[in-house]
């Protein structure tokens, strides 16, 4: 097998992270484009001034998290099938199965796993995945997608949500104007209209 074709092998795993994606923008696009909260009124009791709230928030839909999942581990498994291909071509034969890309909580322990986990790959090899520093305080990148990549396999669901930064009241005050006085509300809503198209 050439390099190239090697090398063709670990991208069908990155394209797969990039089809999941892709998935995954557009579904965050459709969520955030929906109607993901219903704004409601009540009184004050000692003003009887009109509070606005948040009555209820639609729930962001739980295959975010699965699709996110997806992508962080074919982007992990990329990583292990470069491991297992540089150990390949070092070793001259198939390596053994518990070959890894290391990635470590700290710069010794990622020194043990390298020694055990890419054990025949070429001095070259080796010293380009040194330069990554593929441990926490090294390359915070890698540390954080090898453990998301663990907790999403074995214990629960990446958390998918949804934070709010500002609500557009505008459009439910006016349907509130014209609901509760509609005349005034059209008058306001004319002059407005007025003064922007005269501007």
């Amino acid at each position: 097998m050439t390099a190239r074709e090697r090398l063709e092998q670990i991208q069908v795993k990155v394209h797969r992270a990039q089809a999941h994606f892709e998935s995954l923008t557009t579904d965050v696009r459709d969520y955030l484009a929906s109607k993901r909260y219903a704004i409601a009124t009540r009184r004050a009791p000692d003003t009887k001034r009109l509070i606005y709230f948040i009555s209820s928030i639609r729930p962001t839909p739980p295959h975010l998290s699965a699709v996110l999942g997806d992508t962080i581990h074919n982007l992990r498994s990329a990583l292990d099938h470069l491991a297992y291909q540089l150990v390949f071509v070092g070793a001259g034969k198939a390596p053994s199965s518990h070959v890894y890309f290391p990635i470590a909580d700290d710069a010794a322990k990622y020194l043990e796993q390298r020694r055990r986990q890419i054990k025949g790959a070429k001095p070259k090899a080796i010293s380009a995945i040194d330069a990554l520093k593929p441990f926490q305080g090294g390359n915070d990148v890698l540390r954080r997608l090898h453990k998301l990549n663990n907790v999403d396999k074995h214990r629960v669901l990446i958390t998918a949500g949804s934070a709010f930064r500002n609500i557009n009241l505008g459009s439910h005050i006016v349907r509130e104007m014209q609901r509760r006085q509609p005349r005034l509300a059209d008058i306001k809503c004319g002059s407005a209209q007025r003064l922007l198209s005269s501007s």
